[in-house]
């Protein structure tokens, strides 16, 4: 499963532009200029979404790394790269990293506290707990919501309302979400009051006379094959 989203995923990106011009040309012709910036807007949260949580996954990575580092558990800047990487799923990324870390001072044998195993693994458990707090109720609302222009209030009622409805997918959409459904009815909101023009304050789309980057490499490769002569 995971192999075909990856490929669904690679094509998806490849025929962007067409997907993208399709859409807008289904929209009535007076709304098509509206529909590019809308879709164009959108683009901009979602690389928004993801720099925010690259930034969260780099932030929380070298604060594991560096509690593991003070508290003397082996192998701490391998914890704090699980712990970045893992970042990317909800719950679950932090439970597992708080797991890999515990039982690392569990089985370590001595440690510079002087403490016995099972207390020194308790220690490193509650220091993760403090880590995951600190993520959950500072740092995501702080860096997704100013990432994506929300504030840290509404990111955080998103959260527990997304997490109590859908889950872990809930969780991970959102803040992307919200932050796409205040787009929407920002345009809304411009169209009927009548604010002229209504999509001067929406992120401008990508020029659909430039193909993407991942398109031109793919040209590229395909033209290198094909100028190759048969044996």
């Amino acid at each position: 499963n995971a192999l075909i989203v990856l490929v669904i995923g690679f094509y998806v990106l490849l025929n962007f532009e067409r997907i993208r011009d399709w859409l807008i040309a289904a929209a009535p012709a007076p709304y098509q200029a509206d529909a590019r910036a809308l879709l164009g807007g959108t683009g901009v949260i979602l690389q928004a979404f993801l720099r925010g949580q690259l930034i969260l996954g780099l932030v929380v990575g070298v604060a594991m790394a560096l509690t593991m580092t003070i508290l003397g558990v082996r192998f701490a800047l391998g914890i704090g790269l699980i712990a970045g990487v893992l970042e990317f799923i909800p719950i679950f990324g932090a439970l597992v990293t708080a797991i890999i870390s515990v039982l690392v001072a569990l089985f370590q044998g001595s440690n510079r506290l002087g403490l016995t195993p099972f207390g020194f693994a308790l220690v490193v458990a509650g220091a993760s707990i403090l880590i995951q707090q600190i993520e959950n109720n500072v740092l995501v609302p702080r860096i997704i919501g100013r990432s994506l222009d929300l504030n840290p209030l509404v990111v955080i009622l998103a959260l527990l309302a997304a997490g109590s409805l859908a889950g872990v997918v809930g969780l991970l959409l959102a803040a992307p979400a919200v932050a796409t459904l205040k787009l929407a009815f920002s345009y809304l909101y411009w169209k009927t009051v009548g604010v002229q023009p209504a999509i001067a304050r929406l992120p401008a789309g990508p020029s659909a006379a430039r193909p993407s980057r991942l398109r031109r490499l793919w040209g590229r490769f395909r033209a290198g094959g094909k100028s190759k002569a048969p044996p």
